[in-house]
C-alpha cells in the first residue's frame, strides 16, 4: 500500500531495503517487505488488526509463523 502518486515498482522496493538497513539496527530491520494493498482494520477504532496480520502470515507460509 502506496501514498498516491507512488506506484511498486523493483526500485522502489530496493530503496525501501536500502533506507531501513541504514536507519535500523540489524536485528531490528525485517527480512521481507510485503505489499498489500490494504491493511486489515477494527472497524471502530481503525486500529490495525495484527491477529489477522498474523493469521494471514501463517496461511501463507504453510502453516509456520515467522
Amino acid at each position: 500500500m502506496f501514498r498516491d502518486g507512488f506506484v511498486q515498482t523493483p526500485g522502489l522496493l530496493e530503496e525501501i531495503r536500502v533506507f531501513v538497513r541504514n536507519n535500523l539496527a540489524a536485528h531490528v530491520a525485517p527480512k521481507e517487505i510485503e505489499v498489500m494493498e490494504e491493511l486489515p482494520k477494527t472497524t471502530i477504532s481503525g486500529k490495525i488488526l495484527r491477529r489477522e496480520l498474523k493469521k494471514q502470515e501463517i496461511e501463507n507460509s504453510g502453516g509456520t509463523a515467522v
